[in-house]
């Protein structure tokens, strides 16, 4: 669910180790679709790509002969660190599926598991199965494609104009929340010498006017707050969720009774009714793919 409000769609591998079900959360990045095939929502085929080190491979089940070990002990390793080869021991690692299509309750072409290095292929057998093994969380599901769209992406365009605010604000702190002093150097000009506003605790500047004058100048503008104050709204009302709420805060007070708080409750949480059930419906998809 986390990866979901982040990065828009969040996925479960459900696989089996001998009679023993296990889940394992699986980041999004890790898999690859063919955007064609998934235009509506859909895939019949998915690549898991993980990097792994070179003995957890070489422990698989499907690494039963000698010519597979032989495989893995050839296969290119990948640097993390962008190095020469050789400064770890990891390589990759792609699992494969694509689904059987179907005729009724005919197989009209046989599906395909794979496991896979660059040297050649560890397993490769037939997936009779009519579901992957992954179960998919999406935030928002989006028009067209697979991927959901989660928090992050549609808070993009606000908060990148906060983050220019504030970097607006930032500097107009650093340069004009100190006092500068301007002095009388003897000068027949009227002129103050722009080299001397520094980035400092307060500035003396020698200029021509004649006597001493302490400038306090009001180191930002507020209509500069109020902008970063109305984008940051705009935020809350984007995601449909108040500030106190997002605070976890009550206008109700500490003294509202019970029935006046769960009321307060199920008016947000109708505001996510959609994304309750694909929470539901991920579930349903889990415990269908461990029956399976």
């Amino acid at each position: 669910a986390f990866d979901a409000f982040r990065v828009g769609t969040g996925a479960l591998k459900v696989w089996n180790d001998g009679h023993e079900v296990k889940l394992d959360r699986v980041h999004p990045g890790e898999l690859f679709v063919v955007y064609a095939e998934t235009i509506y929502g859909r895939t019949m085929q998915i690549f898991h790509v993980k990097y792994l080190a070179r003995t957890e491979v070489a422990s698989l089940g499907c690494v039963d002969t000698d010519e597979k070990r032989e495989m893995v002990r050839t296969a290119k390793d990948i640097s993390v660190e962008q190095k020469a080869p050789g400064v770890s021991d990891v390589i990759r690692v792609v699992e494969s599926y694509r689904l059987p299509v179907m005729r009724g309750k005919k197989i009209v072409v046989k599906g395909r598991h794979a496991i896979t290095v660059n040297t050649g292929d560890l397993q490769d057998t037939e997936w009779k199965r009519v579901r992957l093994p992954f179960a998919f969380y999406r935030y928002q599901k989006p028009a067209l494609g697979f991927w959901g769209t989660g928090v992050a992406e549609q808070l993009m365009p606000h908060q990148y104009e906060i983050n220019k605010l504030l970097m607006i604000s930032q500097e107009a702190t650093a340069y004009c929340s100190a006092p500068w002093i301007v002095t009388d150097n003897g000068g027949k000009e009227n002129k103050v010498n722009v080299r001397h506003i520094r980035n400092h605790a307060g500035a003396i500047i020698d200029g021509g006017m004649g006597k001493i004058q302490v400038i306090a100048p009001r180191p930002i503008d507020p209509i500069i707050l109020q902008m970063i104050d109305g984008y940051v709204g705009a935020a809350f009302e984007v995601v449909v969720v108040s500030r106190m709420a997002g605070m976890q805060q009550s206008q109700l007070g500490a003294t509202a009774s019970g029935a006046a708080q769960r009321e307060e409750h199920d008016r947000y949480s109708r505001r996510f009714i959609l994304q309750h059930q694909q929470f539901d419906q991920f579930a349903l998809d889990i415990s269908e793919i461990i029956t399976d």
